[in-house]
């Protein structure tokens, strides 16, 4: 053999150890298996054209030098399994990646083909890609579908999407931007995203899943959308929200949708949904709560509140029957003012509030709230006022863990809800007397069973009415100014 053939034979040898950088093949479903030469399964850079179906998926878990996948020219046709061990589905559907297709490849592009309906269970999980773009036709996106992508930096999820199943991007830690178009999130849809810094959300997004955001620790905000009906369950526990503003369209929030956010601090709700328990437990940052639309909840949940030591001042409880089981345990409150629709406090509903000096209870007449256990403990009673209306204090005084407060008599209340006017009600003798910064337009009179019993039209700063000639000993009151409607509860 001369040097020439010599040098010829061990390049040629060379090449052949070589791995392909990047290879286009023509299949048709079922047939990758026959075509992965060393050569193929070697190749970093594959583009695949044609048709594909379950089986073909498989085969690439043979290409294990693999980086790059561009499936934009496949269609994605329908399988149904002969052999046994692919038996955990009757049918693969056609336009749909099997579950766990690309599963842990660790691939750092893929393109999707243009077709492409459903992304199934785990079918792009433990991959390695910064970006990818979800086809339009798209319309669901499986359990775990992208889960544990440490390179993945934004998504697009597009309004075609229908169905987001449960942790479809969680834990995927590298993840700082998320646009979601869709109707709805599924359940935990970004758990445990600890990059995520911002999100958008669509105007046509109606509902935010169980756990949706839960771990979200660099997430500061979020834009609530107008037409959103539901937060469920746990959706934005520990986040890293500094505020949050509910739009009036929200009917429902679910059971710790905003519990331990440390850096959370005002809340506003435009509208009043339906609470759920322990919404905003232990934000020990919280400090302020407005309700927006001047109604209140028709109960504070079981630990709503419970363990915001950042919730100082006052504190007005209106429109509210029930304060629930550890509702506000230790918060900052100092004054406290109970209207005249609660009717109960649950088990250790006010412990541990230690700063607590003064409980107004004077709209609530003789109508003394029943309570659960230990709703005090950990408060030192005998320094803390009980305001209590003039000629009630009776009832207050036979009630157990009411009796132990400080007990003091007001002749008046003032309502909690005048911002542009100042109104107040009291009963002196027999007479009905109410007083106003701005003229009283309307006055109404009714007994605690609605029936009305007096209404008038003062156009006075001042007007009095004679209670003698009613046998109904609890009045509710209804002052109507240009302002302010102003309502009270008073004991004859």
């Amino acid at each position: 053999m001369n040097l020439y053939h010599a040098i010829f034979l061990s390049v040629a040898t060379l090449a052949a150890s070589l791995p392909a950088e990047a290879l286009d093949l023509q299949i048709s479903a079922g047939e990758l298996s026959s075509l992965l030469t060393d050569e193929v399964k070697s190749a970093t850079t594959l583009t695949l054209k044609g048709t594909m179906d379950k089986r073909d998926f498989d085969a690439l878990s043979e290409m294990t030098s693999l980086t790059s996948l561009d499936l934009s020219a496949v269609s994605i046709v329908a399988y149904t399994p002969t052999t046994r061990q692919d038996m955990m589905k009757n049918t693969f559907d056609a336009d749909a990646l099997p579950p766990g297709a690309l599963l842990g490849k660790g691939l750092t592009k893929v393109t999707l083909p243009a077709s492409l309906r459903i992304i199934d269970q785990a079918a792009l999980a433990g991959n390695s890609f910064a970006t990818i773009e979800l086809p339009a036709t798209l319309t669901e996106i499986g359990t775990n579908a992208f889960y544990g992508n440490e390179a993945l930096t934004s998504i697009t999820i597009p309004a075609s999407v229908k169905v987001i199943g449960s942790q479809a991007f969680g834990d995927c830690e590298a993840l700082k931007s998320a646009t979601i178009n869709s109707s709805e999130t599924g359940a935990g849809t970004f758990l445990r995203c600890t990059a995520l810094e911002s999100v958008t959300l669509g105007s046509t997004m109606k509902k935010i899943g169980e756990s949706a955001f839960a771990g979200c620790t660099a997430l500061k905000s979020v834009a609530f959308p107008s037409g959103l009906t539901a937060i469920a369950a746990g959706a934005f526990t520990g986040t890293g929200l500094e505020e949050v503003s509910l739009p009036a369209s929200v009917a429902e929030t679910g059971d710790y949708a905003f519990a331990i956010c440390p850096t959370l601090k005002t809340v506003t709700f435009k509208g009043m949904p339906e609470l759920g328990e322990g919404m905003f437990f232990s934000c020990p940052e919280l400090e302020e709560v407005a309700f927006t639309s001047g109604e209140q909840p028709a109960e504070y949940p079981d630990y709503l509140f419970a363990g915001n030591c950042s919730m100082t001042g006052s504190m007005n409880i209106e429109g509210t029957s029930h304060i629930g089981r550890y509702a506000m345990r230790g918060t900052g409150v100092d004054t406290l003012r109970l209207g005249y629709y609660v009717e109960s406090l649950g088990d250790h509903a006010l412990e541990g509030m230690t700063r607590l000096k003064d409980i107004n209870v004077s709209s609530l007449g003789i109508n003394v709230p029943a309570l659960g256990e230990d709703v005090f403990a950990g408060i030192n009673q005998s320094d803390v006022t009980l305001s209590i209306a003039e000629d009630c204090e009776q009832p207050w005084l036979d009630a157990p863990q009411w009796q132990d407060f400080k007990i003091q008599t007001v002749s008046s209340v003032t309502a909690p809800d005048a911002e542009k006017a100042t109104v107040r009600a009291f009963i002196q003798g027999a007479l009905l007397k109410v007083t106003s910064t701005d003229p009283i337009n309307t006055l109404q009179v009714t007994d605690p069973s609605g029936a009305l019993l007096v209404s008038i039209n003062p156009a006075d700063c001042q007007a009095e009415v004679d209670l003698n000639r009613f046998s109904s000993p609890i009045f509710i009151v209804v002052a109507k100014t240009a302002h302010t409607t102003a309502t009270f509860k008073l004991t004859h």
